[in-house]
């Protein structure tokens, strides 16, 4: 039981409603969040509401930088329990790639620095993990890949991320079938504000219609609103009755029915996630440290906790990797993976792994 709390740096506002200097903040978020008596603002509701229930809370955190955001969340000051934020939708849209012959659109290397100041940053409080929700794109076409080759393993790398990172992870109905961006070819098919919006201050003002439906394709949150693919019927068991948004055609292939009878499907490998994680508490409450950082295909960081240490190590890319661990992993357990076998750890040296591969090791 708890409470979300939509967009909760904006709550405080300059009631003079002074005229805002667009120069200044030609992004209107910046100048709205952390206004004047903000938390003290939520320290009065942790103290009038919050703290008189057993209950959790979470901020949505938009625009809050990793020195800001422990204030919302340090146990000391009494506000929120946790507070998510955008670093990773940021990164994958601001940023170019690392190195384009890796096949990551994005800099993974940022993506680990952000993971990092803000694993930091929030100190004895607790963070928060997720890479799509209501107003994101479906997170494997987003930072994985919905190539039929590679949907299938870049899911299950994705899930493998979520569910070994320090944190309490966060997830959209879904992702843990794999279900991915629908990409609308014509505004009517759209019903996001936002969306439809845009486009017709587009037309107004004369701009590029088309180059923006292609945008939209794979950063419309329209893509992660399609509904909730149960089977292969018609309406994907989500209704009898035509649905406000089209159903993904791919539904007859990625559906829950489909995968619950498929013990190597992406929806098996996340309950088999889950279950690994409630099963290793260090795996949970460990602390968080990067390995090999500076490598722009891998994200790899041990979770060490007072019994047991892990090793997860990622290739977010479609391509070959090699992973430096810096340490024998010849008697490393592996405890989770998403291709048949793991690769085979030498005593000294670095790993090879294939595109999209994932392995959590328990270590010796």
């Amino acid at each position: 039981d708890g409470f979300r709390l939509d967009s909760i740096p904006y709550i405080a506002k300059d009631t003079s409603f002074p005229e805002i200097d667009l120069r200044k903040y030609p992004d209107v978020f910046p100048y709205y969040s952390l206004g004047p008596h903000l938390h003290d603002y939520l320290h009065e509701m942790n103290r009038e509401v919050f703290s008189r229930y057993d209950c959790t809370t979470v901020g949505e955190g938009s625009k809050t930088a990793p020195e800001e955001g422990w204030k919302f969340i340090a146990p000391e000051r009494q506000e929120l329990d946790m507070l998510y934020h955008f670093g990773a939708a940021d990164i994958r849209n601001e940023t170019e790639a690392d190195d384009p012959a890796t096949g990551i659109p994005y800099s993974l290397l940022a993506l680990k620095r952000m993971y990092a100041e803000w694993d930091a940053a929030v100190g004895d409080g607790w963070p928060t993990i997720y890479l799509g929700n209501h107003d994101q794109p479906r997170m494997v076409s987003r930072f994985g890949s919905d190539a039929p080759e590679w949907r299938d393993l870049s899911a299950k790398m994705l899930t493998m991320f979520l569910l070994t990172m320090r944190g309490t992870p966060y997830w959209l109905a879904g992702d843990e079938l794999g279900m991915t961006n629908i990409r609308f070819t014509r505004i009517e098919e759209y019903d996001d504000i936002d969306t439809r919006n845009h486009y017709r201050k587009l037309l107004r003002e004369g701009g590029d219609t088309e180059q923006f439906l292609r945008e939209q394709q794979e950063i419309g949150r329209d893509n992660a609103r399609t509904p909730y693919q149960w089977d292969g019927t018609l309406y994907a068991g989500f209704s009898t009755a035509k649905p406000w948004l089209r159903v993904n055609p791919n539904h007859t292939e990625v559906n829950a029915a489909r995968e619950l009878c498929d013990p190597d499907s992406v929806l098996n490998f996340f309950r088999r996630a889950v279950t690994l994680r409630k099963g290793h508490p260090d795996l949970v409450y460990g602390s968080f440290r990067p390995v090999d950082a500076d490598n722009p295909q891998v994200f790899a960081y041990l979770r060490e906790g007072t019994g047991r240490n892990y090793l997860t190590v990622l290739n977010f890319s479609p391509k070959a990797a090699r992973f430096d661990p810096k340490t024998d992993l010849t008697e490393a357990m592996p405890l989770l993976h998403n291709y048949p076998a793991p690769p085979i750890a030498e005593k000294e040296g670095p790993i090879e792994l294939r595109p999209y591969e994932g392995i959590l090791y328990r270590l010796a």
